[in-house]
């Protein structure tokens, strides 16, 4: 059975869905994601606590830090989600599995991804003052 609660192999069609529903089971879900975090609950506090250091630490050099903060976050977040996939299909994972978004060429997209999402939640932001 898949997260989707179908037994089937492969994807159900978007007309199947349409036709027969979709069941989406928040309990499962959510107690599904605690239990991977708790499995691995002190990895995720070390990248954590490093993260906040990595971000820390650009925000303090003046004039480039901002800059260089708006290039390494995103890759640093996406971090987790690395780890959350090894960890979803039983990969090997270890804590430099947090940074692989710094490999070449995956780093580019990333970074573009994350500026699009800062750039659209500050033209949001500023939509919402002037109303």
């Amino acid at each position: 059975m898949d997260i989707s609660g179908n037994s089937s192999q492969g994807p159900r069609s978007i007309l199947d869905v349409i036709e027969n529903g979709f069941n989406f089971r928040w309990s499962d879900y959510f107690s599904s994601g605690f239990r991977a975090f708790g499995n691995d609950f002190g990895i995720y506090v070390a990248f954590t606590l490093v993260y906040i250091a990595i971000s820390m630490a650009t925000g303090f050099i003046p004039y480039v830090g901002t800059t260089i903060g708006l290039f390494v976050n995103p890759v640093l977040i996406a971090g987790y989600i690395y780890y959350g996939r090894a960890q979803y299909v039983n990969d090997h994972r270890d804590f430099n599995t947090f940074f692989q978004g710094f490999r070449q060429p995956q780093w580019i997209p990333l970074v573009f991804d994350g500026e699009l999402f800062i750039g659209c939640g500050n033209r949001w932001r500023y939509h919402t003052l002037l109303l």
